[in-house]
C-alpha cells in the first residue's frame, strides 16, 4: 500500500547578503532611509551597537542615524556583514513595482499604486535595478534613488501656510486704533487696581501707626515705673546692704557662740566628772581612816582634780573602766591639718575615753560597715575615731565628719 503522508515542508530558501558594495557611502545612507522608518533606523543602530558619542540616537535626525550606519557599515566588516542580512530581511519578497519599468514609474503616484510604506517598496524596486546586470537598469535605479529621496525630503517638510494678502491701509488704521483702545483700557484696569491696592495699604498703615502709638505710651508708662523703681531701690541700696553686712555678721556670732557653747558644755560635763571622782575619792579616804576624817575638814587639792595632777583610782572598779590609749601614727598624721585648738581638745577626749570610756559625755557611736571601730565628737564638723583591743584603745584618726563614709570604706579594705 503506497505511503500517502504528506510531503515535509520544505526548508525555506536562505537569505542572500544584500549588496552593499553598488553603492557609495552618501548612496547608502539614502537607501537605508528608503528601506527603514525613523524608528527602524534607531533601533537597527541599537541592534548594530553603533553609536555617535556625544548623542543621543533619540534626538539625531533620521538621515544622520542612517548615514552613520553607512559610514560604519564601509569601514567595519561586521557591522557591514550583520547590515547586509538586515536589509535581505528587510527587503524579503516581491517588490509591488517589480513588472514595470523604471521609465513607467512616477514618483507622484507612489502614494496611489502601493499600500502601507511606499518608500519601503520603492526601495525594494531600486534593490531589483541594482542587482540586474544591465547598466542601463542599474543607472536608472540609481537616478530614482535619488528621486525617492528628494520625495521623503518633501514629505517631511512641514507644510507651508497659505500667505494671506497685505491688508490695505484702511485696515492697517482700524488695527492700530484698536490696539491702541485695548492698550488703554488695560492702563485703566491696572491704574485702577493701584488705585485700590494703594487705598488699601494706607488704611493698613493707618492701623499700624494707631498701634504703634499705643505701644509707645505703654511703654513710656513701663519706662516711668522702672526709672521710679530703681530711685527707689538706690535709696534703699545703702540701708539693704548695711541690713546684709549686719545679718551676716549676727549669723557669724551665732555659729562662734554656739561653737564655744558646745564646748563649754563639754568642759562642764568633764569638770563634773572629775567632781564626782574627787567627791568618791574623798568618800573612800575618810572610810578607810580611822574616823577620825581630815583634820582639815576638805578634800585635798588633789584629790578635787587640782595642781595638775591625775585623779587617783579608789578601788578595782574604777581601774577596770580605765584603758590604755595608745596614740597611733595615723592619728598623729592626720592632726596636723588642724590647728592647736581642736589638737587639744582631741587629746582632751582620748584621755577622757583611757579614764572612763562609759562616760556619757563622750557620746561614742560605732561606724555602720566597720565592725569595732567608734567615732566619738571633738567639735561641729570634727570626728575621733578609735577602736578598743582588750584593756587598750587605740586612737586612729582625727577628720572631719563629710569623710566620714570615705574613711569606712578604707577601714574595709584593710
Amino acid at each position: 500500500m503506497p505511503d500517502e503522508s504528506p510531503p515535509p515542508d520544505e526548508a525555506p530558501a536562505p537569505l542572500t547578503p544584500f549588496p552593499l558594495e553598488l553603492f557609495s557611502a552618501e548612496q547608502l545612507g539614502h537607501f537605508l532611509e528608503l528601506a527603514f522608518d525613523d524608528p527602524g533606523l534607531v533601533r537597527l543602530a541599537r541592534e548594530l551597537q553603533v553609536y555617535s558619542p556625544g548623542y543621543r540616537l533619540e534626538a539625531m535626525p533620521p538621515q544622520d542615524v542612517a548615514q552613520l550606519l553607512a559610514d560604519e557599515a564601509l569601514t567595519s566588516k561586521d557591522v557591514r556583514t550583520e547590515l547586509s542580512m538586515k536589509l535581505s530581511e528587510q527587503l524579503l519578497g516581491a517588490p509591488p513595482f517589480a513588472e514595470l519599468p523604471f521609465d513607467a514609474l512616477d514618483l507622484g503616484d507612489l502614494g496611489v499604486l502601493v499600500t502601507g510604506e511606499p518608500f519601503h517598496s520603492l526601495a525594494q524596486t531600486i534593490w531589483r535595478g541594482l542587482a540586474d546586470e544591465d547598466e542601463k537598469l542599474r543607472k536608472a535605479a540609481l537616478a530614482l534613488l535619488e528621486d525617492g529621496v528628494a520625495l521623503l525630503d518633501k514629505s517631511a517638510a512641514p507644510k507651508k501656510t497659505e500667505k494671506k494678502p497685505a491688508p490695505t491701509a484702511e485696515e492697517r488704521d482700524a488695527k492700530k486704533a484698536i490696539e491702541r483702545a485695548e492698550r488703554a483700557e488695560k492702563e485703566r484696569e491696572a491704574v485702577k487696581a493701584l488705585l485700590v491696592q494703594t487705598r488699601g495699604e494706607s488704611a493698613h498703615k493707618d492701623h499700624r501707626l494707631a498701634e504703634a502709638r499705643t505701644e509707645l505710651r505703654a511703654a513710656e508708662e513701663r519706662l516711668a515705673h522702672a526709672r521710679a523703681e530703681v530711685a527707689r531701690l538706690t535709696t534703699e541700696g545703702a540701708d539693704g546692704r548695711r541690713a546684709l553686712a549686719d545679718e551676716r555678721r549676727a549669723e557669724a556670732q551665732a555659729r562662734a557662740s554656739a561653737h564655744k557653747a558646745e564646748e563649754l558644755t563639754v568642759e562642764v560635763a568633764d569638770l563634773k566628772m572629775q567632781l564626782a571622782l574627787a567627791r568618791k575619792e574623798a568618800r573612800s579616804t575618810k572610810i578607810a581612816s580611822d574616823g577620825k576624817g581630815d583634820p582639815g575638814g576638805g578634800a585635798s587639792p588633789a584629790l578635787l582634780g587640782g595642781g595638775g595632777g591625775e585623779i587617783p583610782f579608789s578601788d578595782e572598779a574604777e581601774s577596770s573602766d580605765f584603758l590604755v590609749p595608745h596614740f597611733t601614727r595615723e592619728f598623729y598624721d592626720s592632726i596636723e591639718r588642724w590647728d592647736r585648738r581642736l589638737q587639744r581638745a582631741a587629746f582632751d577626749k582620748a584621755l577622757m575615753l583611757a579614764r572612763d570610756w562609759r562616760h556619757p559625755s563622750l557620746r561614742a557611736i560605732a561606724l555602720e560597715g566597720a565592725e569595732g571601730y567608734y567615732r566619738i565628737r571633738v567639735a561641729t564638723d570634727v570626728r575621733l575615731i578609735y577602736r578598743r583591743i582588750g584593756n587598750t584603745v587605740e586612737i586612729l584618726s582625727l577628720i572631719d565628719r563629710e569623710d566620714l563614709d570615705r574613711y569606712v570604706k578604707q577601714a574595709k579594705s584593710r
